[in-house]
């Protein structure tokens, strides 16, 4: 697999894959109209590498030759802009990066396309002090370089990444800290994304959260908004449960689409707890005519072809959040809760409980709480119902739910809303487009629940 090994007295061994071939320029063989050629090989080649499980990921050296290249603005964009669609395409958003010439002579090192590219957990470093240095030493220097570039990043050289599933529709991906003796994972679906986006193309849903608090997590991507309406998802699904140790603790955990696919796949992969924000049951008009909401994707999907009920797990414990006033309702009655849901309702929260939670000041104790296998989420309920006055959220859901038949009581609730958020042209509009009697109306805001 082209994987050689460099090795100094008194250092770390580094592993070493080479990606690309020598002579390659920036733009002439990197850039984005070549896309499928020497980049989307290297990623192949290099996830390919990372699969087999033997290999820690720790960094990217860029080598770099500026003869012949120039080193104005638009060279440093296009290569900060490679090294970026690179770390996404791996599932590693925060990777080092070390840049080096190949050779020490100062005026090329000086005017070179990798200074200053304006890229996080980034380092430019001086080559090997020799007259012919070998890709080994090279390794070794980056290995000396990477504490720098890797200061500010959850990752490090701490981390272990382990591919196991790329496929047409989902990648999927271990991360953990390399010295984890935790017996507790968690499965991260994705949520939605929007039309035209390719989903392998961004960062997993909570990925940064999740590695900064050194989490054991299995990321899943999709290359589009399905709601996992495929066989090849059941496919990913036991290739995950091979992968996970035995006696593990298996948390899967999503929100909105991501919320029905940890469900879906709770019983396939058998986890212990579900943790499922404002899941679907499903999107075919056919079973749920009030649905109106992702347009695209329902017309794109059509008929439902997996029924949640056949797919769940039947003792795992499913925390299920959501607004119950929201239609959000509707489909958790569809999937005809047992006593081994746990519904966390947050009337006025709407669809979007996680920010809910991120304006109530919850959104560090739940990402605690799910991250503790043993924990509920009681506790969070009961402070985020206390602290929703805070919540810009929350008071647009009270403004829409009095619009149509108590103005004065909406437009309080517009009104505390814009106080609370501040002068947001999205809140501050839709004040003005208010009729004058309600916005002039002395009434108090009320709540809703």
């Amino acid at each position: 697999m082209n994987v050689k090994n460099a090795r100094a007295k008194g250092d770390t061994p580094v592993d070493i894959v080479a990606l690309g071939k020598a002579g390659a320029q920036l733009k002439k063989n990197w850039g984005p109209a070549h896309e499928r050629r020497l980049f989307a090989k290297s990623v192949r080649h290099l996830l390919n590498i990372l699969q087999t499980g033997d290999h820690r990921l720790t960094g990217l050296l860029w080598l770099a030759a500026p003869q012949g290249e120039p080193a104005d603005d638009a060279q440093r964009a296009l290569f900060a802009s490679l090294v970026e669609r690179l770390r996404l395409a791996i599932g590693a958003p925060d990777l080092p990066v070390c840049a080096m010439p190949v050779h020490t002579r100062a005026t090329e090192a000086r005017s070179s396309y990798t200074q200053n590219p304006g890229l996080k957990n980034y380092v430019r470093a001086s080559p090997p002090r020799k007259t012919s240095p070998t890709l080994a030493d090279f390794g070794m220097a980056l290995a000396r370089a990477l504490p720098s570039a890797a200061k500010d990043s959850p990752w490090a050289a701490t981390r272990e990444v382990r591919w196991l599933w790329k496929g047409d529709m989902y990648e999927a991906w271990m991360s953990r800290p390399a010295d984890a003796e935790d017996t507790h994972w968690i499965v991260v679906f994705p949520h939605l994304t929007g039309e035209g986006i390719n989903g392998f193309e961004i960062p997993a849903f909570g990925q940064t959260a999740f590695e900064k608090r050194g989490v054991q997590t299995i990321f899943i991507r999709s290359r589009l908004s399905n709601w996992f309406q495929d066989d090849e998802v059941f496919a990913m699904g036991a290739a995950l449960r091979e992968a996970l140790p035995d006696g593990a603790r298996i948390t899967t955990y999503g929100a909105s689409m991501g919320g029905y696919g940890a469900l879906l796949l709770s019983d396939l992969i058998r986890a212990e707890r579900v943790v499922a924000i404002a899941p679907q049951f499903t999107l075919d008009p056919a079973t749920v005519p009030f649905e109106r909401r992702w347009r695209v994707s329902r017309e794109r999907i059509g008929r439902f072809h997996h029924d949640l009920r056949d797919h769940m797990s039947p003792p795992a414990a499913k925390f299920v959040f959501y607004d119950s006033l929201d239609k959000d309702r509707h489909h958790i009655a569809l999937m005809q809760p047992d006593d081994t849901f746990r519904p966390l309702r947050f009337p006025g929260a709407s669809h979007q409980i996680l920010r809910f939670l991120q304006e109530t000041g919850c959104l560090g104790d739940f990402l605690t709480a799910l991250t503790d296998p043993d924990a509920g989420f009681d506790d969070l309920h009961t402070k985020a119902r206390a602290a929703r006055d805070r919540s810009p959220i929350y008071w647009l859901s009270v403004f829409r739910h009095f619009k149509g038949h108590n103005p004065a009581c909406a437009a309080a609730a517009l009104r505390h809303c814009v106080d609370i958020e501040g002068p947001k042209p999205k809140y501050t509009r839709r004040f003005a487009k208010l009729p004058p009697e309600w916005r002039t109306s002395p009434a108090v805001p009320q709540e809703v629940t």
